[in-house]
């Protein structure tokens, strides 16, 4: 499946220097090492049937390459890539830390003020004449993100990434299906919308974000990513961990200062033990979690289904 993937990634485009290029970017080179599952990576093996790592660097490129193919624009790709760019460890994990469960938009909060920290990064967009403010709002570049139940690049991308590694029930010729009926037409509020341009491809598309949808409102999942969040939130009571250190440090960085402070905290050790090894899940846990409901255009219409 990952060889399925790699084929996905080329067909996106392989040669886009500019891309390349803005990835090197300390800010964005550090997603190479930030999982687009949340951390679940690395948690017990009966827990998920993950089949193989993909980052948010991966994710990232992917939601560029898609916005690109759609605009041409190299401005919009690039306000593609770093979308993510402020993506801390663990990712939606820390939006369970805050107690956000519904939106799990929490840790978005930083945007502003982890890009504005970057020389680098502010650097790198003066001379491609793109505004900070840019990356800043990424929200109001409509075909970049969306909200739901709209279609954007960024829900493409993050639904293929999910299917490939998690769902399972996607190889090169769904995600190709996909891709190749992509189109822009203008919504009902006025503005550019991703659509389809068939409603197979949108068929395809939708089965796998419903198989998405299941596994993320599955016990197992709310079990999960509920722990981690204790874990963290224990790292960060007792000083461990600065919530700065959650949007510049590596996961395995943090991985490792577990493992350490584990030695010496009862507490912690007993929860890391559990999050590496727990085998049986309770069957009633139940968070009021975010709906991944997509309704996406098809040939200029909403559409519900088949």
């Amino acid at each position: 499946m990952e060889l399925q993937y790699k084929r996905y990634q080329n067909y996106l485009g392989k040669n886009y220097s500019f891309l390349k290029e803005a990835s090197r970017l300390p800010i964005m080179a550090r997603l190479k090492y930030i999982s687009i599952l949340c951390g679940m990576d690395y948690a017990t093996p009966y827990a998920y049937h993950i089949l193989f790592y993909i980052s948010r660097l991966d994710h990232s490129m992917d939601t560029a390459k898609i916005t690109y193919r759609l605009t041409k624009s190299k401005r919009e790709a690039l306000i593609a890539l770093f979308h993510d760019a402020c993506t801390p460890v663990f990712s939606h994990v820390i939006d369970y830390v805050n107690g956000d469960f519904l939106r799990q938009e929490s840790t978005e909060e930083k945007q502003e003020e982890i890009i504005l920290s970057s020389k680098e990064l502010q650097e790198y967009l003066k001379n491609e004449g793109i505004s900070v403010y840019d990356l800043i709002d990424f929200k109001s570049h409509s075909i970049v993100d969306y909200k739901r139940p709209h279609l954007c690049a960024d829900r493409i991308s993050n639904t293929l990434c999910s299917g490939f590694n998690l769902g399972g029930n996607v190889d090169f010729e769904t995600s190709k299906l996909v891709i190749d009926h992509l189109a822009l037409f203008k919504n009902e509020e006025g503005k550019l919308e991703i659509g389809f341009s068939s409603s197979e491809a949108a068929d395809a598309f939708l089965e796998i974000n419903e198989r998405i949808n299941q596994i993320t409102h599955s016990s197992v999942d709310h079990y999960m990513m509920l722990l981690l969040a204790k874990i963290v939130k224990h790292l960060l009571d007792h000083r461990y961990l600065t919530e700065m250190d959650l949007y510049t440090k590596e996961e395995i960085e943090v991985m490792m200062l577990i493992e350490e402070w584990s030695k010496v905290d009862e507490t912690l050790r007993t929860f890391w033990y559990e999050f590496k090894h727990k085998k049986v899940f309770p069957e009633d846990i139940k968070l009021n979690v975010k709906d991944r409901i997509v309704r996406p255009i098809v040939l200029g219409k909403r559409y519900n289904g088949k």
